[in-house]
This record gives structure tokens, C-alpha cells and sequence, in this order.
């Protein structure tokens, strides 16, 4: 785009080539410049969305979720067992000391 603007012989060859090559040079700047500015405004929102999500548990829930200590006849793998044999956070094993919550889907964790 530069040279465009600054080439003088263009302009003695051919005046309508020379306009429509300086219009496309400016049209795709401007347009360049948009589409990145753009980015960086849709880039600023998703940022924005994703550090302003509150992933807490509201005030009390845990509270008011089922406890439970741990109790081979109800955690395992097994099919008759209602709970896994894995806190489904952390992926660790229970123990026999481990206070455990169980949501009321079923899930349970240290």
C-alpha cells in the first residue's frame, strides 16, 4: 500500500488502474484493521466471561449434603454397591477415616 501511494509512475500508466489498485490497498488495510480489532474485542469478552464465572457451590450446600463415613459394603466398583470406590474429584481411593459427601445424584467426594 505503500509503494502505491508512493509510486508516481503508476499514475502515468494507466490513471484507472492506479485508483482502483490505491482504493483496494485501502479498503483491505481498513479492513485488516477491523478484523483485528475484532479479534482483540472478542478475545477481551471470552476473557472477561471466563475470570467473572463464580464456580462455587453457593453458601451451605455442602452442609446440606448427605454424609456419610466410609463403609466397604457401599463403596466399591461392584455393581451392587450404590457408590464408587473413588472420590470423584480427586480420583483417590477412600480410607476408613474419610468423611464423605454424597451428592443426591449419586456422586460422591472427600
Amino acid at each position: 500500500w505503500f509503494h502505491l501511494m508512493q509510486n508516481s509512475s503508476c499514475v502515468h500508466g494507466s490513471l484507472a488502474m492506479s485508483r482502483t489498485l490505491r482504493h483496494y490497498a485501502i479498503y483491505s488495510c481498513l479492513l485488516s484493521v477491523f478484523c483485528m480489532l475484532f479479534a482483540h474485542w472478542h478475545n477481551k469478552l471470552l476473557m472477561e466471561a471466563a475470570g467473572a464465572r463464580d464456580r462455587r457451590a453457593p453458601p451451605g450446600m455442602l452442609e446440606k449434603l448427605q454424609t456419610c463415613a466410609y463403609d466397604e459394603a457401599l463403596f466399591g466398583d461392584e455393581e451392587e454397591k450404590p457408590h464408587p470406590s473413588q472420590c470423584a474429584i480427586c480420583l483417590g481411593s477412600w480410607e476408613q477415616n474419610d468423611v464423605i459427601k454424597v451428592t443426591p445424584c449419586g456422586h460422591a467426594f472427600h
